[in-house]
């Protein structure tokens, strides 16, 4: 379980699954993601996917919760881009509309960003939609730079982002 100053980040679980359809529905949320909003089919395939990978490598899509209630999600995954050295993981994150503007993906993210590195990470890399400021601004925060255009998941442009892990190329000193 992580938490921060306003959120708790449980691992993900079953009783986020309705959330997730409502997320992964909702029209605001959906239309700078490659795919637009996702079936109740793909919904569950997803969420499955989700289960399987917190059980394989132990961490994974997060529910966002604020003031109790589900926010949102934040993810960290296996990044499998060869232009990254291994182990890179990719992040990202969606927010209930509602709650737009007020930091909460942010928080999120540097929170999971944080656990990434813990994690031996060795790139933390992330990707967003050509006109999806909103979470450029947010990749800069967790202290990433642009890196390159590219594709996401579902093979439509996307703008990549990147850090190395913050101690990667730290010279080594002898006392």
């Amino acid at each position: 379980m992580l938490t921060t100053a306003r959120l708790t980040l449980p691992p993900w679980h079953d009783r986020y699954f309705e959330d997730l359809v409502r997320l992964s529905g909702d029209d605001r949320v959906m239309r700078l993601i490659g795919s637009g909003p996702w079936t109740r089919a793909y919904t569950l395939e997803r969420h499955e996917q989700a289960l399987r990978q917190w059980q394989r490598e132990g961490f994974g899509l997060r529910a966002i919760l604020y003031e109790g209630r589900f926010a949102g999600l934040v993810s960290l995954s296996p990044c499998t881009d060869p232009a990254f050295p291994a182990p890179a993981r990719e992040i990202g994150w969606w927010l209930a509309p509602g709650l737009w503007g007020r930091g909460l993906a942010t928080e999120a993210a540097l929170a999971v960003r944080d656990e990434a590195f813990r994690l031996s990470t060795a790139a933390l890399v992330a990707r967003c939609h050509p006109d999806n400021r909103s979470s450029e601004r947010i990749m800069r925060k967790l202290g990433m730079t642009f890196h390159t255009p590219g594709l996401d998941r579902y093979g439509r442009p996307c703008r990549i982002y990147a850090m190395p892990r913050p101690d990667a190329h730290r010279p080594h000193c002898e006392p």
